[in-house]
């Protein structure tokens, strides 16, 4: 979807949170080699979960702090737990070796959104 409101859908939303539940499952299964496929996705994983993220911020900004127990917000929320999932199972799953590019590459790309959130 190129317009980031249509995230704001409840099935657009439980599909997302479908897919990175399927590639955190393929991850478990595969380990190691499913580093080709995180690379393949990565930027994407990240992005869902920035875009979820600023979703969820500007939701809550408008609408005031109860906003974070409505439904919408809630899905818009497990998606954001589902991409860090994927990102924590790979980590978790990957060889040694596999780890030093890692964390050169993955883990400092994810710091600023995920620091980010938490400031917010």
């Amino acid at each position: 979807h190129q317009n980031p409101l249509s995230l704001r859908e409840a099935d657009v939303a439980r599909k997302v949170a479908n897919v990175l539940a399927t590639n955190t499952s393929v991850c478990t299964s595969m380990r190691g080699p499913f580093q080709k496929q995180l690379g393949v996705i990565f930027n994407e994983v990240l992005s869902v979960y920035k875009t979820y993220s600023e979703l969820c911020s500007s939701v809550v900004a408008s609408d005031g702090a109860i906003a974070a127990r409505r439904s919408d917000v809630k899905l818009m929320r497990s998606v954001k737990r589902q991409a860090l999932r994927l990102l924590e199972t790979f980590l978790d799953k990957a060889e040694a070796e596999d780890l030093k590019q890692v964390g050169i590459g993955f883990v400092q790309a994810m710091l600023d959104p995920v620091l980010g959130d938490y400031a917010r």
